[in-house]
């Protein structure tokens, strides 16, 4: 006589199997979700700042939050989840402020990305957008930034110090909006030809992906300590990640030459005095052992 047991198992067996090729699917997935942008093509190692320390990196590096990228006159591809592809041209320099979803500061020069359904959040010193589908083209200088709207309809945010003025435009595709510092956001019904003639001539073409199946991974070359002179346009600069430098580049602070740098600089600056020049209470004065009658 079977029992219950018996007369399921088969069935409690098929249970088991597709429960595992659930999970499996969902642990694949979330993988996938998460990630590292790595670097898919690079014509030489560029710089890269992770930590405190310099490093070379070039094709294979997977990039992490908190990385400083600055080519030089290398030109490089980034690319994440076969989702996401960025260009960065030569003499440009990008922050990695977050890699999931992921978040990326340009300091200066030009960087066109692609996204095909990633969340990414691009920024300049003056201003920022969000996109998930859309290509853009982005440029960026100390005084000024323009923004591309290559593909898809965007809404992009006026900056002061890093954060959000409120004012906004909406930035229909093949739309281009610039902003000089200072002054307000405005948008223009076409790129203008000076915008045309300085974008590096390879972000013409649509974006296409260089990874090949079963590339491998690569680690950077590290160098030698951070300096100040390597840092200071970055901590000098008013972009979203300003509020990360301080935790950052503390400890480097027991370096004698990066301190007196960055005190000669920032020492007065809001971040900075209270960590270089903290006030030092004085004790109470001793009460008067005297009584008064």
């Amino acid at each position: 006589m079977k029992t219950l047991f018996h007369r399921y198992a088969p069935l409690s067996g098929l249970l088991h199997f597709l429960c595992a090729c659930l999970l499996a699917v969902v642990s694949l997935s979330g993988a996938m979700a998460q990630a590292a942008p790595v670097i898919s093509a690079a014509e030489k190692p560029v710089r890269l700042i992770r930590g405190l320390t310099l490093h070379r990196a070039g094709n294979g590096v997977e990039l992490a939050k908190g990385d400083i990228l600055e080519t030089g006159a290398m030109s490089l591809q980034i690319e994440q989840a076969a989702k996401l592809i960025i260009a960065v041209a030569p003499n440009t320099k990008l922050y990695i402020a977050n890699t999931s979803p992921l978040q990326i500061s340009v300091l200066e020069g030009w960087v066109k990305l692609r996204s095909m359904g990633d969340e990414v959040q691009i920024a300049s010193t003056l201003l920022q957008t969000n996109l998930k589908q859309h290509s853009v083209v982005l440029h960026a200088e100390a005084d000024r930034s323009e923004l591309f709207a290559e593909e898809g309809q965007l809404i992009v945010s006026a900056l002061d110090a890093g954060k959000s003025n409120g004012n906004d435009v909406k930035v229909a595709q093949e739309q281009l909006v610039q902003r000089f510092f200072g002054q307000r956001l405005k948008d223009l019904p076409r790129p203008s030809k000076d915008f045309i003639a300085a974008m590096p001539k390879t972000f013409r073409d649509t974006l296409a992906s260089s990874l090949k199946p079963g590339s491998k991974t690569a680690a950077p070359q590290a160098e030698t300590a951070v300096q100040y002179a390597d840092v200071s346009h970055w901590l000098n600069a008013s972009l979203p990640a300003k509020k990360d430098w301080v935790k950052r580049f503390k400890p480097q602070l027991k370096d004698p030459a990066f301190r007196k740098a960055l005190d000669a600089e920032l020492g007065q600056s809001a971040e900075w005095k209270a960590i270089l020049h903290p006030v030092v209470k004085k004790p109470a004065d001793a009460v008067s052992g005297s009584t008064l009658y």
